[in-house]
C-alpha cells in the first residue's frame, strides 16, 4: 500500500543523517532503562505501607517526580522509535525504486541491511506499545485519584502529571503517524476554531518578530471530521515555516489566512511575505529530509508530516509560490456531514452488577481497569492471555468484554471469533483496546467488526463512552 507520506511520483530518497544503528539501539536501551527504573520506584511508592509513611496519596510530590522522570524515559524511547522507523522507510523506499548503485555485491549488502532495518522496525513498534501501556496506567490512576476530595495544591500537581502523560502519549502517537499509517481520531469540528486556537499559541512570537496576521475566515464555513491535535500540528508547522521564511529577509511581514468552501471541500490558505521558493525546487518540498533552510535550522520532516496528516484526512496539501516573492500553502479538506444519530449518554450504562471480563497482559493496566469498573459497580474478572480468557468465556457469559488487541499466545481477533461462535450478540459487546504498534492486519480486523477501539493511553471518559456504546441496548444482568 502506498504511503500517504510520500508524494506520488517522488524520486528523492529518505536518508537518516547523524545516527548509526548502534547509536539508535543504545538510545532505545537507555530510554527503556530509565522507564523501568522509574516504574519500579513508582510501584514502590504506591505500596500501602510506603504511602502511609509518606503521608498518603502515593507520596504526593514523590510520585509526581517519579512520574515525570518516567516521561523523560518514555520520550527517549519514543525518539529512538522515530529514528528506527524512518530508517525502515528509507530503505524500503530505495528498494522500491530499484536504485542499487555499484556492483551486484553492493546490491546484496543493501538488501541485507534493508531486512535488518525492517526487523528493527518491528522491534521498536513493540517499544511504542511498552511505552504507551504505562502511560495509560499513569493517566488512569491519576484520574481515579483526582475524582476524590483533594487539597488544592495536590490536585494541581496531579493535574500536571495527567496533562504531561497525555502529552507524551500524543507525541508517541504523532511519531507513529509519520512512521506508519495511523488513523486520525476525528471529531466533528470547525477548521476556523482550530486556526484561532493555534494562532493564540503564536501571538508572542509573531509580535516579537513584527509579524502581522490578516484573517479572512469564512463565517459560514462548514464543519467536518477532523483530528484536532493533528490539524493544529499542521497549522503550527506552516505558521513556523512562514515566520522563519520572513526572518531570512531580515524584516517583519504579514501572514495572510483565509478559509472558504469550494464545492465539496473546505479550502484554507496560509500566505507569507518571505523570499518564496524557486520553481525548480517546489516539487520536492514535501519529501522527507528535503529542506530549504540553513543547516541546523530544519530537519526536513515538517512538511512531509503535514502532507501525510492531510492525506489521512482525505484532503490535499499543495504549494503556490508567487512571482514577486512569498509563497502560499493550500489545504483542501473534504466536507463530511455529522450523523444525526447521537451516541448514548454515559448514564445509560449497563446494570451496575453486570459481569465484565478484562483481558490485558499488562498487570498495572489490568489492575487499573478492575479498580475503575469496580468503582462503577461492575463485577470484573481478569485474564492475561488468550487461553486463560477463552477458558473463562467458555465457563460463563459476560455482559461486556474489554480486550487488548495484542495478547500473549494469540490476539484480540481470537477472542472475538471465540465469542462470536458462542453468541453473536455477546460479540457485539466487546471493546478493543489498541496498543501502539498494532499490526495493519489486526487494526483492519478490529475496524471491520464495528466494535469500539480505544487507543492507549486514553481518558476514563473514552472508556466509559466505549462501554456505553456497546451496552446501551437493554441487556439483562448475567
Amino acid at each position: 500500500m502506498a504511503s500517504p507520506y510520500i508524494r506520488p511520483g517522488s524520486k528523492s530518497f529518505m536518508r537518516l543523517p547523524g545516527m548509526t544503528l548502534r547509536q539508535s539501539t543504545l538510545a532505545i536501551l537507555i530510554g527503556l532503562l530509565v522507564t523501568a527504573v522509574c516504574l519500579s520506584e513508582l510501584a514502590w511508592i504506591a505500596t500501602p505501607d510506603v504511602a502511609a509513611r509518606r503521608g498518603g496519596l502515593m507520596g504526593n510530590v514523590g510520585v509526581i517526580r517519579v512520574a515525570l522522570a518516567f516521561l523523560a524515559g518514555a520520550l527517549a524511547s519514543a525518539g529512538s522509535l522515530f529514528a528506527f522507523q524512518v530508517g525502515v522507510r528509507s530503505r524500503s523506499r530505495e528498494m522500491s525504486l530499484g536504485v542499487f548503485p555499484g556492483r551486484r555485491e553492493a546490491s546484496i549488502e543493501q538488501f541485507r541491511e534493508a531486512e535488518k532495518m525492517t526487523a528493527l522496525g518491528e522491534l521498536v513498534a513493540g517499544v511504542a506499545h511498552e511505552v504507551n501501556n504505562p502511560l495509560a496506567s499513569i493517566m488512569g490512576y491519576t484520574q481515579l485519584i483526582l475524582s476524590g476530595d483533594l487539597p488544592a495544591g495536590v490536585r494541581r500537581r496531579l493535574e500536571t502529571v495527567f496533562a504531561e502523560a497525555e502529552r507524551a502519549g500524543k507525541i508517541v502517537r504523532n511519531l507513529l503517524t509519520f512512521a506508519r499509517k495511523q488513523p486520525p481520531e476525528k471529531k466533528y469540528l470547525g477548521l476556523n476554531g482550530i486556526i484561532e486556537k493555534t494562532l493564540e499559541l503564536k501571538v508572542y512570537h509573531f509580535r516579537s518578530h513584527q509579524i502581522e496576521v490578516e484573517k479572512d475566515l469564512a463565517p459560514d464555513l462548514p464543519m467536518t471530521m477532523l483530528d484536532y491535535s493533528q490539524m493544529q500540528q499542521v497549522l503550527l508547522n506552516l505558521f513556523n515555516n512562514a515566520e522563519q521564511a520572513m526572518e531570512e529577509i531580515g524584516r517583519g511581514g504579514t501572514i495572510r489566512l483565509s478559509t472558504c468552501k469550494v464545492g465539496d471541500y473546505i479550502e484554507a490558505r496560509i500566505s507569507d511575505d518571505g523570499p518564496g521558493i524557486a520553481p525548480e525546487i517546489q516539487s520536492p518540498v514535501f519529501e522527507p529530509f528535503f529542506t530549504t533552510k540553513k543547516e541546523g535550522k530544519g530537519t526536513g520532516l515538517g512538511l512531509p508530516l503535514c502532507y501525510g496528516i492531510i492525506r489521512e484526512h482525505g484532503g490535499d496539501l499543495r504549494l503556490e509560490s508567487c512571482k514577486g516573492g512569498g509563497c502560499t500553502f493550500i489545504i483542501e479538506l473534504p466536507i463530511h456531514h455529522q450523523s444525526t444519530k447521537l451516541p448514548p449518554q454515559a448514564s445509560e450504562m449497563v446494570p451496575s452488577s453486570a459481569r465484565v471480563l478484562v483481558i490485558d497482559p499488562d498487570p498495572t493496566m489490568q489492575s487499573f481497569l478492575v479498580e475503575l469498573l469496580t468503582s462503577k459497580g461492575y463485577r470484573p474478572d481478569t485474564a492475561s492471555d488468550v487461553p486463560q480468557a477463552l477458558k473463562k468465556i467458555e465457563a460463563r457469559d459476560y455482559s461486556l468484554i474489554l480486550t487488548d488487541t495484542s495478547l500473549p499466545r494469540g490476539s484480540g481477533k481470537d477472542i472475538y471469533q471465540a465469542v462470536l461462535a458462542k453468541d453473536s450478540r455477546q460479540a457485539e459487546r466487546i471493546v478493543f483496546m489498541n496498543p501502539a504498534g498494532m499490526s495493519d492486519e489486526t487494526e483492519r480486523f478490529a475496524g471491520e467488526t464495528g466494535n469500539p477501539i480505544i487507543s492507549k493511553p486514553c481518558r476514563i471518559e473514552e472508556i466509559e463512552q466505549a462501554i456505553t456504546r456497546v451496552t446501551h441496548k437493554s441487556i439483562g444482568e448475567v
